[in-house]
C-alpha cells in the first residue's frame, strides 16, 4: 500500500541516502521525498518535492494531488503533528510498522559489508584504547582517544561514547568525567562507528590490577556470552537468550548484579529490532545482525560490560574481533 516513512533510518534504508530529513512517499509507481532542504533534490533519485510552508501540510498538498485517501504510517516514529494533519484531512492510516521492522531486520550483502567495515573501525579504535589505559589519566582523556581512533575510518561516531571507571562503572549509561583512573578500577569501554549509515557497538571492560573477585566476575560474564550464543539459533525466540542467561547468573548467585538487556538488533539504528529482553517477542532469523552485551553492575562498587556484535548465519558469527582479557 502506499506508505509515508518519517524516521531518518526509514528515510536512508529506503533513499540510500547518507544524509537525508523530511519525509519519503511511497506509491505503487513512484516515490517523492517531500522536504525543505533544496540541496536534496540534486542529491535524491526519487522525485523531489521543495516544501515552501511546513513539511506535513506539503505531505497534505501531496497526497491530496494523488487522490490518496488511505496511507500506510509507522506508528511508532511518525509525529503528532503529522498524524494530527492526516486526521484533519480525513486520510485513513495503517500502521505497517511490522512489515518495515520485519524488512529492515534481514540484513542484505551491502549492508552486511558496511557493518562489518563499522566493525573493523571500533576494533582498531579499542586495541589503541586498551593499549593507552595508564593510572592517573581521567575518563575523559582516554574517551578522547578512542573516539579519534574512530573518526579516522568512520563518517561519525554512533553515539556518545561511554567511558566510565570505579564506581561510576555501575550505571550502564554514563558521560566520561574527569574522575581519574586507578589501578585498581574497573573501567568500561563502550565505543561504536558509523559506515555507510551503519553502526557497530563493542564494549570491554579492563582492570590494571584486578582482584579476585573481578577476575571470578569476569569469568562468569564470558560463560554467559557463550550460554546466550548457545541459545540463538534461526527460529527460536530471542527471549529464551535472555531466560538462559538469567538462570547462569541465578545459579552463580549474582542474579542482583545483572540490571539490563542482553542484546538489541544493530543496523541503521545502534538499537533496533530484534530484542533480547524478558519481554521480547522477536522470533530469530538468519542474516539478523545484532549485539550481545551481558553485564554486571552494583552501586557502589561498579561493574562491567562485555559487548559484541554479530550476525545470524544457522549460528551467531562474531563481527568484532577484539580481544577478551581483564588485564590491559
Amino acid at each position: 500500500m502506499n506508505t509515508l516513512l518519517d524516521s531518518e533510518s526509514d528515510l536512508r534504508y529506503f533513499s540510500g541516502q547518507q544524509s537525508t530529513s523530511g519525509m519519503l512517499l511511497i506509491t505503487k509507481g513512484r516515490k517523492y521525498l517531500i522536504a525543505k532542504d533544496p540541496d536534496l533534490a540534486r542529491l535524491t533519485r526519487f522525485s523531489f518535492v521543495p516544501v515552501d510552508t511546513t513539511v506535513p501540510d506539503a505531505v497534505i498538498a501531496m497526497l491530496r494531488k494523488l487522490r490518496i485517501r488511505k496511507i500506510g504510517v509507522r506508528n511508532d516514529t511518525i509525529s503528532y503533528t503529522m498524524v494530527k494533519k492526516l486526521e484533519e484531512a480525513h486520510i485513513k492510516t495503517q500502521d505497517v510498522a511490522n512489515e518495515i521492522i520485519e524488512r529492515r531486520e534481514i540484513k542484505t550483502k551491502q549492508e552486511l559489508s558496511s557493518i562489518k567495515k563499522a566493525c573493523s573501525v571500533a576494533d582498531e579504535a579499542m586495541r589503541v584504547t586498551r593499549e593507552s589505559i595508564c593510572p592517573g589519566m581521567t575518563e575523559r582523556e582516554l574517551c578522547s582517544i578512542a573516539a579519534a581512533e574512530l573518526l579516522c575510518g568512520s563518517e561519525r561516531l554512533s553515539f556518545d561514547l561511554i567511558v566510565e571507571s570505579g564506581e561510576n562503572c555501575a550505571y550502564a549509561h554514563y558521560y566520561p568525567t574527569e574522575r581519574k583512573i586507578r589501578p585498581t578500577d574497573l573501567v568500561i569501554v563502550d565505543i561504536g562507528a558509523c559506515v555507510d549509515g551503519y553502526h557497530s557497538d563493542l564494549t570491554r571492560t579492563f582492570c590494571m590490577q584486578p582482584d579476585e573477585e573481578k577476575q571470578h566476575l569476569y569469568d562468569a560474564l564470558l560463560t554467559a556470552r557463550r550460554i546466550a550464543l548457545d541459545n540463538i539459533r534461526p527460529g527460536r525466540p530471542a527471549k529464551g537468550a535472555y531466560d538462559a542467561v538469567g538462570a547462569f547468573f541465578k545459579k552463580r548467585g549474582v542474579a542482583g548484579m545483572w540490571k539490563y538487556n542482553l542484546g538489541h538488533g544493530i543496523g541503521l539504528d545502534v538499537h533496533e529490532e530484534p530484542w533480547f529482553s524478558k519481554t521480547s517477542h522477536d522470533m530469530l532469523r538468519d542474516e539478523m545482525t545484532f549485539a550481545i552485551e551481558p553485564g554486571l553492575h552494583k552501586k557502589g562498587w561498579g561493574g562491567m560490560r562485555i559487548e559484541d556484535d554479530y550476525v545470524l548465519h544457522g549460528r551467531p558469527i562474531k563481527l568484532t574481533r577484539s580481544e577478551y582479557g581483564l588485564v590491559p
